[in-house]
């Protein structure tokens, strides 16, 4: 059995070396809060946090996110000067902090997932700069200058214009995080429409503005719920459609990702809310409602797909034809077979 998802979310307040005044200037820095939806400790167990400006170490920090505590928001100060240019680099690692090597100012050769930005400072502004670790992004590696983003490399470069002020409610506020357990009750499977833009339909007469989640199935059967965001997760169409990113949507068709839900009548989750801490000490498992972790018999070691069989019975009879269209048979493997959970079964 798989583990059960854990979320994280650690913020560090991050600028130059520049000691501040006694005065009460506004501060010049950035705040880096990274978030993972991944399995820990099963994929990741510790966090490392590189900052440079030109080339020289700014903030080097290691965290273990598989200990008791482990992912609580946590902080660090200090401030910068205008202009000045930052290279951070966060890294999901899958050894334990103790099996890290010594020094925080290096990227393990452990490191599953790294996430990358290049951004400028603003003279008075103490900016939030979103680092999310993502499932797509493990074991991609990127160029100098790019950044993995849901499973393909990018520009790594962050307009800081496009930032916004930091806030404690991005990572501490209980009334700003998204609660999964309670926005995708009664989760539904999402209707594909066109498999080639990857639009897909809600159901039941449902409409977006009833507030709309997504929730994406990766083909190892983690879980994710995506941001709206054009780039890294989802955007809607009135009056009941929405499709995924151009890179989910890639992933999508190579059959990386197994399904898509949707979760109605909440606000959407963006980039700026973080996955509510109740729903990470209490997850919900791939498939089941929320149920308590003692009883469970869990185990690290994924399970591996069996082969299965489907033998499908058709004859050439005009209602046959009527009901499955002129296609018939076709159509209706290829839509069943296109979930990666099926990719080993044999069909006769």
């Amino acid at each position: 059995m798989l583990r059960l998802s854990l979320r994280l979310a650690v913020a560090f307040v991050v600028a130059g070396s520049v000691v501040a005044s006694c005065s009460q200037a506004p501060t010049t820095g950035i705040v880096i809060g990274v978030s993972t939806q991944t399995r820990v400790p099963k994929d990741l167990r510790a966090v490392r946090v590189v900052v440079r400006s030109q080339e020289q170490p700014v903030k080097c920090a290691t965290f273990a996110i598989d200990v008791e505590g482990g992912t609580l928001p946590q902080t660090v100060a200090v401030t910068g000067y205008a202009g000045q240019r930052l290279d951070v680099q966060v890294a999901g690692v899958a050894d334990g902090v103790a099996q890290l090597p010594a020094g925080d100012c290096s990227l393990p050769a452990s490191s599953r997932v790294v996430r990358h930005a290049k951004t400028t400072l603003v003279s008075g502004e103490n900016l939030y700069l979103p680092m999310p670790l993502q499932r797509a992004c493990f074991d991609t590696p990127c160029a100098a200058d790019e950044t993995c983003s849901q499973g393909e490399c990018r520009s790594a470069d962050v307009d800081s214009a496009a930032l916004v002020r930091y806030s404690d409610s991005f990572v501490r506020d209980t009334s700003f995080c998204l609660p999964p357990s309670q926005c995708f009750d009664g989760r539904i499977p999402a209707l594909l429409v066109d498999r080639d833009a990857c639009v897909f339909q809600l159901t039941h007469d449902d409409t977006i503005s009833r507030g709309v989640n997504v929730e994406i199935v990766h083909d190892d059967l983690s879980r994710e719920v995506l941001d709206l965001d054009p780039i890294d997760g989802f955007t809607t169409e009135e009056p009941d459609r929405f499709r995924i990113a151009p890179a989910l949507c890639r992933r999508y068709q190579a059959r990386r990702i197994a399904a898509v839900f949707v979760g109605l009548s909440c606000p959407s989750k963006t980039v700026l809310n973080p996955i509510c801490a109740a729903d990470a000490k209490t997850p919900v498992p791939d498939g089941g409602d929320v149920v308590d972790p003692a009883g469970l018999c869990t185990s690290p070691a994924d399970l591996a797909p069996t082969r299965n069989a489907l033998y499908v019975l058709m004859d050439r009879s005009r209602s046959m034809r009527d009901l499955f269209g002129p296609k018939g048979i076709a159509e209706t493997l290829d839509l069943a077979l296109a979930s990666p959970i099926l990719r080993t079964t044999l069909v006769a």
